[in-house]
């Protein structure tokens, strides 16, 4: 569909939108967004975490049960905790939101540096 609509739009001569490549653009984005739609994929995915955070007790990720996942249904455990909107109240204690993001920075710095393996999965962090 959006193929169609960019078509369309770079067929219309008076909004001269032939210089931004809007069919490219969506083929690349269809491109990149296809794989993901492969939800054996994403439990591959959760296992890397797991296996790359395995000996850090601050990050949990959920595990994917592989007898219930399938290329359109993804099962995982579920991971108890605090959802991270909780620590953007002013109620929480500095020290405590300080704690957060320096986990949080952490974990990222070390999915690019150390593992080279970025993705949007959720983790859980622990503040205890």
């Amino acid at each position: 569909m959006l193929h169609k609509i960019a078509k369309l739009l770079e067929g219309i001569p008076m909004l001269n939108l032939e210089y931004l490549s809007l069919s490219d653009t969506v083929r690349q984005f269809r491109d990149v967004m296809l794989p993901q739609l492969d939800l054996t994929l994403e439990a591959d995915h959760l296992r890397r975490f797991n296996k790359d955070f395995a000996s850090d007790n601050k990050v949990v990720f959920p595990r994917p049960l592989d007898e219930l996942t399938t290329t359109q249904v993804l099962v995982e455990t579920f991971c108890e905790g605090t959802p991270v909107m909780e620590y953007t109240k002013e109620s929480t204690p500095v020290k405590e939101r300080q704690l957060l993001a320096s986990i949080g920075l952490e974990t990222t710095l070390k999915m690019i540096f150390l593992n080279d393996f970025v993705h949007g999965k959720r983790c859980f962090l622990a503040l205890e």
